[in-house]
């Protein structure tokens, strides 16, 4: 009994809970028929706009350190003190004025020092170029060797003329060989100063080449001491800024350290380290904007270079991006920018439509256009999509007005009310 009691209680229960249902859900139903037949009559409210071209880029954006375009650090080529410093940190300097000047009064003095002995060398080698040039013609030893000659030449003659005299008699034998002893001393003495002048003359000429050699040895020197004299005044090889001077006046440079960095403002760089997925759709041609760091002036840049080398792990390339700065931009190196990169860009005349304007069938994509308050749902081809709105390529023309909102309550021929937006015409 107690048992038909419990099945008794269950389908009560049961009937009640139907009941219930019933009497919840009729009224809702009933209003959503109410409401299906007002909008039936009236027009289901929309949001419209009117469709109209535009430009749509499709950016990134990448943030890197700018940098010169040339840069130079100025070494010491020798170990001096710091003498002048005529350009200091953040001054404008044009090509070939020095920067730093190191103390040169050690290489000065040597070089003047060398200059003095080349001008007496070279003094020394005009003298010695004359004498050997006049040696034929006017140096004495000549003059004496014609005079021995011709001595030599008389006293020849007179012995001819006295060897026949002596062969018949006539001269005493004491008297031809007195006069032949004189032919032999005169002879003796023309090959003794012939010798001399002879060795005399080569010695101008050795010393002359010795005094050449001396002379180019000197200017060897000379050209070394004036290379270490240029050393000590460090010029700026571009017109640029100075960046760093690491010496005061007084201060030892030391060989081989950097004394001075100058860089090239006339043109900078930002690198900026881009993901492997979109350094293959960027070239030179991309188009860039740059920000700096806590401003929002844009400054003029394009794409300078790509390197050619992806890192393996971290999978990012390196785009440089050449900036052109106007007068009124202070730019500092080192500082950060933001680079837009622009991969790829509709044109102008292009219909741009908000994405939520496309309602996204099985298999195709549509917009609904009004006319008439009626709405014509229109197959479209959408092309690229950024930043909530879309290309579309096929499907629409500017100037047709069509709904933003209650996508999901449209079909096609159905009527629309506008509440708010654009009224077709």
């Amino acid at each position: 009994m107690k048992k038909v009691n419990k099945k008794w209680g269950y389908g009560l229960l049961f009937i009640v809970a139907v009941l219930i249902l019933f009497l919840i859900v009729l009224p809702q139903f009933l209003s959503n028929r109410d409401q299906d037949d007002e909008l039936t009559v009236t027009g289901i409210p929309v949001q419209s706009m009117e469709v109209e071209t535009g430009v749509l880029r499709e950016t990134v954006r990448y943030t890197g350190s700018i940098e010169p375009d040339r840069s130079v650090t100025l070494s010491a080529q020798l170990a001096a003190v710091v003498k002048q410093i005529t350009h200091r940190e953040g001054d404008t300097v044009e090509l070939g004025k020095t920067l730093v000047a190191l103390n040169d009064e050690r290489l000065t003095a040597s070089y003047r020092s060398l200059e003095q002995n080349k001008a007496r060398l070279e003094e020394n080698s005009a003298y010695l170029n004359r004498e050997i040039a006049t040696f034929e013609s006017e140096h004495q030893l000549v003059k004496r060797l014609e005079a021995a000659q011709n001595h030599k030449e008389y006293l020849l003659n007179e012995l001819e003329k006295i060897e026949t005299l002596y062969e018949y008699g006539a001269v005493s034998e004491t008297e031809y060989e007195k006069l032949a002893h004189e032919v032999k001393t005169a002879e003796s003495q023309y090959q003794e100063l012939q010798a001399i002048a002879s060795s005399t003359l080569e010695q101008m000429i050795h010393e002359q080449a010795m005094n050449h050699y001396q002379v180019e040895e000197i200017r060897t020197k000379m050209d070394d001491v004036q290379l270490q004299l240029n050393d000590t005044k460090l010029e700026a090889p571009f017109s640029g800024q100075v960046r760093k001077v690491f010496y005061e006046e007084g201060d030892l440079a030391a060989m081989g350290q950097p004394v001075v960095i100058i860089d090239d403002i006339s043109k900078l760089l930002l690198r900026v380290t881009v993901s492997e997925t979109d350094l293959v759709r960027i070239n030179e041609d991309t188009a860039v904007s740059v920000k700096l760091t806590g401003t929002n002036e844009e400054i003029d840049a394009k794409i300078s270079s790509i390197l050619p080398d992806v890192h393996p792990v971290s999978r990012v390339g390196e785009v440089k991006i050449s900036l052109f700065p106007d007068s009124e931009n202070r730019i500092f190196i080192g500082a950060g920018a933001q680079a837009s990169i622009h991969l790829s860009e509709t044109h102008e005349k292009d219909v741009i439509i908000p994405s939520s304007a496309i309602r996204y069938m099985a298999d195709y994509q549509a917009v609904y256009v009004i006319r008439d308050k009626q709405v014509e749902e229109r197959r479209i081809s959408a092309g690229m999509s950024v930043d909530g709105f879309t290309q579309i390529v096929e499907g629409l023309e500017p100037g047709e007005v069509i709904a933003t909102k209650n996508l999901n309550k449209l079909y096609d021929g159905a009527h629309v009310t506008i509440f708010r937006g654009v009224h077709e015409s």
